[in-house]
């Protein structure tokens, strides 16, 4: 039982830490190209 909650919490984690630097890298590439960034949300 305790593995299994270990993995639980690793996969979160892991999954956290995927979250943060794909959105970092998406801020960094929206601000990269403003024209796109524009056509984006338009």
């Amino acid at each position: 039982m305790k593995k299994i909650v270990s993995v639980i919490i690793a996969l979160s984690v892991t999954v956290t830490a995927l979250a943060v630097i794909i959105d970092k890298l998406y801020k960094k590439a929206l601000s990269g190209m403003p024209a796109a960034a524009d056509n984006f949300r338009s």
